[in-house]
């Protein structure tokens, strides 16, 4: 779990050691959430060899209870911002500046 400054609390889970990594955005737009991966045509948590790829999955803010975020008028979550969690959420997950690549 990462909880970012704005007090939005984001969950996520990591699988494998491998040099390259990928983030997994799962359908459902702004309510993606680890869970619907298990409900698609093709598993990609478990698609990815863990001795070559580190395999990161993440809750949108606000898409489950486990991943909450304050809500306001005056200052929405944008495009902006949920890029900036899904990158915060590789720098915790993996460690700052590693490439990865976004599924």
């Amino acid at each position: 779990t990462l909880v970012r400054p704005c007090g939005a609390t984001l969950s996520y889970l990591v699988r494998g050691r491998g040099a390259s990594v990928v983030l997994l955005l799962a359908p459902g737009g702004m309510r993606s959430s680890i869970s619907m991966w298990q409900k698609q045509p093709i598993d990609l948590w478990s698609f990815f060899p863990d001795d070559e790829f580190t395999v990161v999955a993440m809750d949108q803010r606000n898409a489950t209870l486990e991943s909450p975020a304050p809500l306001s008028a005056t200052s929405p979550a944008t495009w902006t911002t949920y890029n900036e969690d899904q990158l915060a959420v590789v720098d915790a997950a993996v460690g700052n500046g590693v490439p990865f690549s976004i599924a």
